[in-house]
């Protein structure tokens, strides 16, 4: 079987090339001349917004992913000896949060058709020492 060329988006979203507009300038702009440049009244403009759209009672604004899956793997309470199965094909943050947590990181393969982490392969590295795994999107391809 031929592996699919993963380079090429198959959306209309552009992979690697950002989507800046006028307004996004501004808004840039606005923070960088602001004495607040992580915090301050636009990031809870956003989270506020953000739990509105969600249906969450809270939103939490992070300044990256790696941030983010952090507090996630905490809020999941997984912790020191734990071990979460990641995908192999993924940023190295994936793997980082799960090691910052004191948990341990378990690789499972991707489908070489979709770059998707593999069912079968999750199946084989399950244990009883497991709470999560994760599942990424990779490449705006959804995960099946």
């Amino acid at each position: 079987m031929k592996a699919r060329d993963i380079s090429k988006s198959e959306s209309n979203v552009p992979f690697f090339v950002p989507w800046i507009t006028k307004e996004d300038k501004k808004a840039i702009t606005d923070a960088l001349n602001s004495h607040l440049l992580t915090d301050g009244p636009k990031l809870r403009q956003f989270e506020s917004a953000f739990a509105k759209l969600t249906g969450a009672k809270y939103a939490i604004g992070v300044s990256n992913a790696t941030a983010a899956l952090h507090l996630s793997i905490k809020a999941l309470g997984i912790g020191k000896g734990d071990e979460v199965i990641v995908p192999d094909m993924t940023f190295v943050a994936t793997a980082n949060a799960v090691v910052l947590s004191g948990a341990v990181p378990v690789f499972a393969d991707v489908e070489k058709e979709t770059m998707n982490i593999s069912i079968d392969s999750i199946k084989k590295r399950l244990t009883r020492g497991q709470k999560q795994f994760f599942l990424f999107i990779l490449q705006e391809r959804s995960a099946t």
